[in-house]
């Protein structure tokens, strides 16, 4: 698949292209829109976090565990501030592993809300 094919199926899916992250349109387009992306390249899992303010700023706190094959656990968490109109990449982590073997959950907390957030449909392979 070409990258001109790729962007059409992205566009007609409904998402967007914004600063290298693709996030779902919401239900409610004023609502802030977090989501884990993993991207496989040369043998290695490069796991994204991104998070969206699309009508105003705001600020929160993210927890990013990932655990590995064998039980390693990784995590992240700390606190974030989000420009309104624009993808925030929250957390990276690489690793030396396929997509399919993570176990990856990012959760964001918002005026005392936490938002369990999805995991792009499939791992982006390039």
């Amino acid at each position: 698949m070409t990258h001109v094919q790729i962007l059409c199926a992205a566009l007609a899916t409904g998402l967007l292209m914004i600063g290298g992250a693709a996030l779902p349109v919401p239900a409610d387009p004023s609502k802030p829109v977090c989501e884990l992306h993993m991207l496989r390249s040369n043998g290695e899992t490069r796991i994204t976090a991104w998070l969206r303010a699309p009508d105003a700023a705001v600020q929160g706190t993210y927890s990013l565990r990932v655990t590995q094959p064998g039980g390693v656990t990784l995590d992240q968490s700390g606190d974030f501030a989000a420009p309104w109109g624009r993808d925030l990449a929250l957390s990276e982590i690489t690793l030396n592993a396929r997509p399919e073997t993570l176990n990856a959950r990012l959760s964001v907390t918002l005026k005392n809300r936490t938002i369990a957030c999805p995991i792009a449909q499939a791992p982006i392979t390039l």
